[in-house]
């Protein structure tokens, strides 16, 4: 009799793993919109488990990865848009409810890839959609389809960064100017734009704009940022008078490196050398 009840019991996982397998097939095919019938059969399964039936990542839909705000969870990566892995931990999405609710690309990804090394991450709000021609859930100009931009919020930890903070605005126009140096061509930005703190970034015809997506209404530390090339910091190189030379017999090398200068050892040993 427990025979058969395992044997039931595993026909059963059998079927439940492929009937999940089906419903994640067509969310992933779906590009995470899945009907209400593929996600009810998820529901009701579950995320799977040690009997091999397929995972549920943290988010199959990547807009819903992060929060309404901060610098997100530690959910799955998230994808880029041909449903493919691009792990950035520094990067979440808010735009599940949005019109432009599909991640951004890889391109871009790549392009702002500098903010982990700033410690900021970068929430989504609006992202990619579809390309103009290709589908209806689209809006505005052509530089969000296939996730060629974003608007997104800035953060340091749990705090959203503000242009109109004095200590903020340096680091957004590093920002800026590394994003275009990266090849970002397009961003837009302002109080009455989208809000302190909120900047369009991507790919495009080269323009920087403010309010109404008007180039004249740019922020002044925006133009300026986007201006400027970025140049990175300098490593200062050391003084060649305190350089140890190549040619310098092994013990005075050891102690130009010690002291940095010629010391009293070194004299000593540069007077010994002489006299050899």
């Amino acid at each position: 009799m427990g025979g058969m009840a395992g044997g039931m019991m595993m026909g059963r996982n059998a079927k439940d793993r492929q009937r999940q397998t089906d419903a994640l097939e067509k969310l992933s095919n779906s590009g995470g919109d899945a009907a209400p019938k593929e996600r009810g059969i998820l529901g009701r399964l579950g995320t799977g488990g040690s009997d091999g039936a397929p995972q549920l990542g943290a988010n199959l839909n990547p807009a819903a990865s992060g929060g309404s705000g901060g610098s997100g969870g530690s959910g799955g990566g998230p994808m880029d848009a041909t449903g493919g892995n691009a792990s950035a931990d520094w990067l979440r999405y808010s735009n599940e409810g949005a019109i432009r609710n599909k991640p951004i690309s890889n391109d871009l990804i790549n392009a702002m890839s500098f903010l982990p090394e700033m410690g900021i991450s970068m929430n989504v709000i609006s992202g990619g959609q579809e390309g103009k021609g290709e589908g209806k859930k689209r809006t505005g100009s052509t530089r969000h389809d296939h996730g060629g931009a974003a608007d997104a919020d800035f953060y340091i930890g749990d705090r959203k960064l503000d242009w109109n903070n004095p200590n903020d605005q340096p680091i957004f126009t590093q920002i800026v100017q590394r994003a275009r140096a990266n090849g970002v061509t397009g961003i837009g930005a302002g109080d009455d734009y989208m809000g302190a703190g909120r900047m369009h970034v991507g790919f495009g015809n080269a323009a920087a704009w403010g309010a109404g997506g008007k180039g004249e209404n740019t922020p002044e530390w925006l133009r300026s940022a986007y201006n400027t090339p970025w140049e990175a910091p300098q490593t200062a190189a050391a003084d060649p008078d305190q350089a140890a030379p190549a040619g310098l017999p092994a013990g005075q090398r050891i102690a130009r490196s010690i002291f940095g200068e010629e010391s009293v050892a070194e004299q000593i040993l540069r007077s010994f050398y002489k006299k050899g």
